[in-house]
C-alpha cells in the first residue's frame, strides 16, 4: 500500500554500505555503476518500477539492465581489495564451500571472489565476472554465480529473523537480475534442496536490422539529447545499438573527473564528444575509449553522418534509403 501511495523509501540500510568491503574508489571507469539511490526503495516499489518499464525495442529490457548494473556494482564492492580482506574472504568462503551449489562451488575461470562483509543472517556468497570490468557484459552465456543466503540460525529471535528476511527479499529484488545468482536459505543448502535446479545463462541482446518502434528508455534518451542528434539516435536504435549514457563524466581511480562527453556506450567504450569538448578527447583515448568528435553543427563526424561513424565503432551498419 505504501508503494502504491508513492511512499518509496525503505528503512533498511543500503547494502552498498552494510555489505561492502571497500568504497569502490579505485574501480575502473568502465565498471557498471549503481544508479543514484539504487537500494533506497523498498521491495514492492522496486518491483512495481521494474514491471512498469517497457521492455520492447532493440536493446533488450532496460529495467533489467539497470538492475544488473546495480547488482554488479554491489558485487564489485564485495571483492576484496587488500591482502587482509582477501584473507578474510578466503576464510569465509572456506566455511561455505561445502554447502554451495555446484555452479557456485566450481565457477571456472574469469571470476573474482565476491562475499558480503560481516556474518549476519543475510549474506551474499559468490563470484564477480571479470568481464564486467569492461562494462555490462553483452555476450550470451555470461554469469555471476552466487547465492543470497538467509541463515535462519543466526537470528537471535523472531524480530531479528523478520528483519533479516526483509533484507534478503529487498536485496534479491536486484540481485535476481544476475544470471547464476540464487535466492536460498542456509537450511535449504544443508538439506540439498537445490540440487535438482539448473542455472539459466544470460542471452545476448537482440540486434534486429530494423526496429520501427522505440522503447521507453530510448524515448528518455531522445528527450535528453541535443536536437540535431535526435535523427541519428533514432537510426542507431533501429540498427540495434544499445542505449547510451547522456552527458557522462570520465573519472580516474580516485574519483576525480578527467573529462566529459555528450554520449557514451560504456560496454563498447565508445565516446561521442561535442566540438567544445574536443580538448578532452585525449583523456578518453588514454583510457582505451574510441573517441568520435562532432562538428559544430552536431551532424557530422570524420566527414560523414555522425551516427554512421558511431555505428561503425559499435560494429553496426546503418542503411540509408536513397
Amino acid at each position: 500500500m505504501d508503494a502504491l501511495a508513492g511512499k518509496l523509501d525503505t528503512d533498511l540500510e543500503s547494502p552498498l554500505v552494510s555489505l561492502s568491503r571497500h568504497n569502490g574508489g579505485k574501480a575502473p571507469a568502465a565498471v557498471p555503476r549503481a544508479q543514484e539511490k539504487a537500494f533506497t526503495q523498498h521491495a514492492v516499489a522496486t518491483l512495481l518500477h521494474w514491471l512498469a518499464t517497457p521492455a520492447e525495442g532493440p536493446a533488450g529490457d532496460p529495467a533489467v539492465e539497470q538492475l544488473q548494473r546495480n547488482a554488479l556494482w554491489l558485487g564489485y564492492l564485495m571483492v576484496p581489495d587488500t591482502e587482509q580482506e582477501k584473507s578474510a574472504c578466503e576464510h569465509q568462503l572456506g566455511q561455505w564451500i561445502h554447502r554451495l551449489p555446484a555452479h557456485v562451488k566450481e565457477p571456472g575461470k574469469g571470476f573474482a571472489p565476491s562475499l558480503s562483509k560481516g556474518s549476519g543472517a543475510c549474506q551474499q556468497v559468490g563470484w564477480w565476472p571479470l568481464a564486467a570490468a569492461k562494462g555490462l557484459p553483452q555476450e550470451a552465456g555470461w554469469m555471476a554465480p552466487g547465492v543470497l543466503v538467509l541463515d535462519e540460525a543466526k537470528a537471535d529471535d523472531e524480530a531479528a529473523l523478520h528483519f533479516a528476511w526483509r533484507q534478503w527479499l529487498h536485496l534479491f529484488n536486484t540481485t535476481q537480475s544476475l544470471p547464476g545468482m540464487w535466492l536460498v536459505t542456509a537450511s535449504g543448502l544443508d538439506h540439498q534442496d537445490y540440487d535438482g535446479l539448473r542455472t539459466l545463462q544470460a542471452s545476448a541482446a537482440a540486434q534486429p536490422a530494423t526496429q520501427p518502434s522505440l522503447n521507453g528508455a530510448w524515448l528518455e534518451v531522445l528527450d535528453s539529447v541535443l536536437v540535431p542528434l535526435k535523427p541519428g539516435m533514432v537510426r542507431l536504435a533501429q540498427a540495434g545499438a544499445g542505449i547510451p549514457e547522456v552527458g557522462p563524466e570520465l573519472a580516474d581511480d580516485k574519483g576525480r573527473v578527467l573529462a566529459e562527453a555528450e554520449l557514451v556506450w560504456s560496454a563498447a567504450q565508445v565516446a561521442v564528444l561535442r566540438s567544445d569538448q574536443a580538448d578532452m578527447a585525449q583523456a578518453w583515448a588514454a583510457q582505451g575509449w574510441t573517441v568520435l568528435c562532432l562538428d559544430e553543427d552536431l551532424t557530422q563526424c570524420t566527414a560523414q553522418p555522425w551516427e554512421a561513424a558511431a555505428a561503425t565503432a559499435l560494429g553496426l551498419t546503418i542503411e540509408y534509403q536513397e
